[in-house]
């Protein structure tokens, strides 16, 4: 949504990287540990990360980066600990960065409408293991903390500001949410449709991609998941919660934001 306005946000001084700048300066695959074979001690990682941003590097005075870039990725949203990699992550973001001045946003979202969509962008993927009834168990039993993770954001960060905004006062005031990450009010715009890639397939479709073989190699799986999605009827929505397992996340999203409220004031961008 911000690369439709980035003709206006070069004109307020602010560099919005277009999505295949980003894929391809690697900044969100440098900022986190390496894995396996791949190990890579800091010393050799941090000139690498530094080559990323000096790629996406621009004239103007402010760079605006969307978050997934920095936290992780949407399998850590779905971990047991969610975005687990977070402390190395920003620790070494606010290395390279220095003295530079900074703000981080964190965007938060009813869990009972996000884990579903979260989960269903990954499945489309082709690289997901597993079912949702795990997810769904832990988090009826021990519900998401957007209150810690923000606490653990300004642990790894100290003394750079953080502002919060929940999803759905986004679709209430779009406007109010765009000029406290920007720093200006924009000229009046509508809120754009969801591209159809963000979208998650019918409940049939979801249930025929779990039911390809996880043995089958990764870009068959993909192929396969890419052709039922592309043929979704869209009957039957995906809405795995039952309509009191939703209203249970509900109230826990509702007293967690309350809970951030308190331990937070200020921190929070509030519409009405």
């Amino acid at each position: 949504m911000l690369a439709l306005r980035r003709a206006e946000l070069t004109d307020l001084g602010i560099h919005c990287p277009s999505r295949e700048e980003l894929r391809l300066c690697g900044l969100a695959a440098n900022l986190g540990p390496s894995r396996g074979h791949h190990f890579r001690p800091w010393l050799l990682q941090e000139p690498r990360l530094r080559r990323s941003l000096a790629a996406i590097a621009s004239p103007l005075p402010t760079l605006l980066l969307a978050e997934e870039q920095l936290l992780g990725f949407v399998p850590d949203l779905l971990d047991a600990r969610p975005y687990r990699e977070l402390e190395v992550r920003l620790t070494r973001l606010r290395r390279v960065v220095d003295k530079a001045e900074a703000t981080l946003f964190l965007a938060v979202r009813n869990p009972a409408t996000l884990l579903p969509s979260a989960f269903a962008h990954k499945l489309c993927r082709g690289n997901w293991r597993g079912a949702f009834e795990p997810i769904a168990r832990r988090a009826l039993a021990q519900p998401l903390s957007w209150t810690r993770l923000a606490e653990r954001i300004r642990a790894a960060m100290p003394g750079c500001p953080l502002r919060v905004w929940t999803f759905e006062d986004f679709l209430g005031d779009p406007d109010l949410v765009m000029e406290a990450l920007i720093g200006h009010r924009m000229s009046p715009w509508a809120l754009p449709s969801a591209p159809e890639e963000t979208r998650s397939p019918s409940a049939e479709t979801m249930a025929a991609m779990m039911a390809i073989p996880f043995w089958v190699p990764r870009y068959l799986r993909r192929r396969k998941r890419r052709i039922l999605r592309e043929s979704d009827t869209g009957k039957g929505r995906f809405s795995p919660f039952t309509a009191e397992e939703r209203a249970a996340l509900g109230e826990a999203y509702e007293a967690d934001l309350r809970e951030l409220d308190r331990v937070m004031p200020g921190a929070r961008v509030r519409a009405g």
